[in-house]
């Protein structure tokens, strides 16, 4: 599997290393498609400088992507995978979920498609309003009581990702900006970028083109079980798609506490491992097996300095 993850102290060098392999991926493959999750605005001189799209995420940018959009390819059950993603998308939202209301979420992503099943027209795209009414119609009343948990997403200010997407995500090149997205929406906003470039990557197989992924700050989709559960499963399913994931963070002590998480660090054939601190050196060094040389290297390495595991 060519997953993997660039792990290092603030100011260690990994933006500067992911920047580099972006460069020369898009130097040496001319078929290969690149996009970025950057919740720190890292990128997008570079994605300037090689022609790419640069796509803002926040409240007042203008620019939406609809979390319900779907590809349907060959040989695929399309709703499976979408469903994983809205039950994640909808814990965060809520917070928590019981299993009756995975269950009435699961139903309600169901039926939402109905119509776009019968025409496959994208016009006729869910949107999260359609997926509100669906929950207020169900006769249990933990579906109405979810619909009004997550209200705000819908009707409030928190409305960002209720509109059909309206730019053009097809470059080869795409860095999605969320800087100035609110910090309690980030990881939401991580995890409905992440499901879009799914649907990228499910496309992109059936043209024989290899999706390459990065994203930074990675961290931010670890709030909530439920959407762990969601990266570990695209984290295992890439390689059979053509795709190749790499995560990015300075908060190693949360890869490493959670089991998926810490399964995903073991089994990634690619690791770039900068300056540590001493606990987490120690902790990486149990995980990935280093010598008590190698974990002592980790902990004194100077910026730019580490361990290329592959």
């Amino acid at each position: 599997s060519p997953n993997g993850f660039i792990l290092g102290k603030p100011g260690r060098g990994k933006s500067v290393k992911a920047k580099n392999t972006i460069m020369w991926t898009l130097l040496t493959d001319p078929d290969a498609e690149v996009i970025v999750l950057d919740p720190e605005r890292e990128y997008i001189n570079l994605a300037r400088e090689f022609d790419g799209e640069i796509v803002q995420i926040s409240g007042d940018s203008g620019t939406y992507i609809n979390p319900f959009d779907l590809e349907i390819a060959q040989g695929e059950a399309p709703l499976a995978m979408k469903t994983d993603a809205v039950i994640s998308m909808v814990e965060m939202m809520a917070k928590s979920l019981t299993e009756m209301q995975k269950s009435l979420v699961d139903r309600a992503v169901s039926r939402v498609y109905d119509r776009y099943f019968e025409t496959h027209d994208k016009s006729d795209f869910p949107t999260l309003t359609d997926f509100y009414t669906e929950l207020m119609s169900q006769p249990e009343e933990a579906g109405k009581i979810l619909a009004t948990t997550i209200e705000r997403y819908v009707n409030g200010q928190a409305s960002l990702f209720n509109h059909a997407t309206n730019v053009n995500i097809d470059r080869r090149f795409v860095v999605y900006d969320l800087r100035d997205c609110a910090d309690n929406m980030k990881g939401l906003a991580l995890l409905i970028l992440l499901d879009n470039t799914w649907q990228r990557i499910v496309r992109n197989r059936e043209r024989g083109i290899r999706t390459w992924l990065f994203i930074d700050e990675m961290q931010l989709l670890f709030e909530h079980e439920y959407a762990i559960s969601y990266f570990d499963a695209l984290w295992t399913r890439s390689r059979k798609y053509g795709a190749i994931p790499t995560g990015i963070t300075q908060n190693i002590e949360r890869v490493i506490n959670n089991d998926k998480t810490r399964l995903m660090l073991a089994n990634s054939d690619f690791l770039v491992l900068l300056g540590q601190s001493a606990s987490d050196a120690a902790a990486l060094g149990e995980v990935i097996k280093l010598s008590e040389q190698q974990i002592a290297y980790l902990r004194n390495a100077a910026p730019g300095e580490g361990l290329l595991v592959a």
